[in-house]
């Protein structure tokens, strides 16, 4: 078994798992999405006037539109697919009139999820000089380099680094791309 994973299987089993990792990801306190008075004064108008493509359009100019469905995602891209799709239209809007004001209102509120927000701490941990290495941005102080050092970039660096240097494969971004002891190491967190 690979070093690296018998390491993390060992913290993961240490009673205090959680309490170490929120060193690494803390957990910030989410607070609800604003709505301004005007845009709810509009979806209350739209919503009484049963005015579904006006009532959907507002919605979807909305961080989070109310209804979870794959075909939002397509509306919220191409602005005039409301007015060439009525069935879809027709049908959101029956959903959303079910639902009622209140959990409208309630749901375009959510706050962001916190899954959402963690990308940038792992990120930010490495910064903080924790791993008491050194870390670069540059491919060819991380390619020459003779001491530990940690290249950290964004996930698309990361991956062209890997790429073009380790004969990495995958499509999918990379979390960390290091160097220890001579010998260049990558993972992907979970």
């Amino acid at each position: 078994m690979n070093k690296w994973l018998e390491k993390s299987i060992e913290l993961a089993n240490q009673e205090n798992y959680l309490d170490l990792l929120i060193e690494i990801y803390p957990m910030p306190v989410n607070s609800i999405r604003k709505i301004d008075t005007t845009t709810k004064d509009c979806i209350k108008k739209y919503f009484d006037e049963r005015n579904d493509i006006e009532l959907i359009q507002i919605l979807l100019k909305q961080e989070v539109f109310p209804i979870k469905d794959s075909y939002v995602v397509f509306l919220k891209r191409d602005k005039n697919a409301v007015y060439k799709n009525p069935k879809i239209v027709s049908r959101l809007a029956r959903m959303l009139y079910s639902m009622g004001l209140d959990e409208i209102y309630a749901k375009i509120s959510l706050p962001k999820e916190t899954n959402r927000q963690i990308g940038p701490l792992f990120t930010n941990w490495i910064n903080s000089g924790a791993l008491g290495c050194k870390i670069t941005r540059n491919h060819s102080e991380m390619l020459s380099s003779t001491e530990n050092i940690v290249l950290n970039s964004n996930d698309k660096d990361r991956s062209i680094f890997a790429k073009e240097h380790l004969g990495y494969i995958h499509a999918k971004g990379l979390d960390f791309v290091g160097k220890f002891n001579n010998k260049s190491q990558i993972f992907e967190c979970k």
